[in-house]
């Protein structure tokens, strides 16, 4: 795909997105909660936007970079690796625009029909699953054929390291674990629209599964990194490596949010938009340097 082809397509979503988040209705009862007018509701949604489009484009920038790097060196022995690993953070480029515009809509149909919110809630979850697992997934395989090029490179790499990680997923599982079932039953019904037993077999294993692939590819990275031959390959793989563990833990991060968001709910105004602008602005770092690394090996090949 070319780098036209990509920000057109990039252009597209953003004006679908756009043109829904301020076309559609505003909801009543939101306005009502925070004494809004329909204009201030408008303006408060495009300070969003704009954000989320500019994480679109760095998650496009970073996939179409690490792309062409792996272009420019396809005839080396992790040539084939690195285009692995662009095609999983082109999954997670390209679910964004698809996920957020598809939860403008359903959230709307949901709203004027009561009757489909469960449904929605159902498809938004499993659509959001369904990408990250995929994206990971592609990564997790991308990163084996990277380290496969490295003789003597071990099952995982530095043992120390890696019961560090297992402790920490360990607590990670524990604590997901209790926010999502402390809740009633009834809460988690409302919440996912499923009860607690579908909840754990085809939310709750599958993201911890997702999260689990995805820090062993990262720790993996990390180790290829500081072993790959030639020093000036190392500080752009350090970037690469530290955004895609800034998007796989913001991910995290949401997903901590969605089990407590009972709590959420009766945030005032001006703390939302601060968890809000938080949560975009650590996002957006993630991406920022992933296509950074991309575009420093980039340069490297090209010099």
């Amino acid at each position: 795909m070319s780098r036209k082809t990509v920000y057109i397509v990039l252009g597209i979503f953003a004006l679908i997105y756009a043109g829904l988040s301020v076309g559609l209705p505003p909801d009543p009862a939101t306005l009502a909660r925070y004494h809004l007018s329909s204009t201030q509701d408008r303006l408060l949604v495009l300070t969003i936007v704009i954000p989320f489009v500019a994480i679109w484009w760095a998650a496009f920038y970073g996939y179409y970079g690490l792309k062409r790097y792996s272009g420019l060196v396809k005839k080396s022995a992790d040539g084939k690796a690195y285009s692995v690993i662009a095609d999983g953070l082109g999954i997670l480029a390209i679910s964004l625009p698809i996920s957020q515009i598809t939860s403008t809509l359903l959230t709307y149909q949901a709203r004027v029909h009561p009757g489909f919110l469960t449904a929605s809630k159902i498809i938004n979850g499993y659509m959001a699953l369904a990408f990250s697992l995929a994206a990971y997934l592609v990564i997790s395989y991308g990163v084996n054929l990277l380290v496969g090029t490295i003789q003597g490179f071990g099952t995982i790499g530095n043992r120390r390291n890696y019961d560090i990680f297992m402790l920490l997923f360990i607590v990670l599982t524990a604590i997901y674990s209790y926010l999502i079932f402390t809740n009633s039953s009834g809460h988690n019904a409302t919440l996912y629209g499923m009860p607690d037993w579908l909840i754990l077999f085809t939310i709750v294993t599958p993201y911890l599964y997702t999260w689990y692939i995805g820090f062993v590819a990262i720790l993996r990275l990390h180790l290829y990194q500081s072993k790959v031959r030639g020093i000036v390959y190392r500080r752009p793989l350090h970037f690469l490596t530290l955004g895609i563990f800034s998007v796989l833990a913001t991910s995290i991060l949401l997903q901590f949010l969605t089990a407590v968001s009972d709590a959420l709910v009766n945030l005032k105004l001006a703390p939302l938009l601060a968890l809000l602008y938080l949560i975009v602005i650590v996002f957006s770092f993630g991406y920022i340097l992933i296509a950074y690394g991309a575009k420093q090996l980039t340069k490297i090949e090209e010099v």
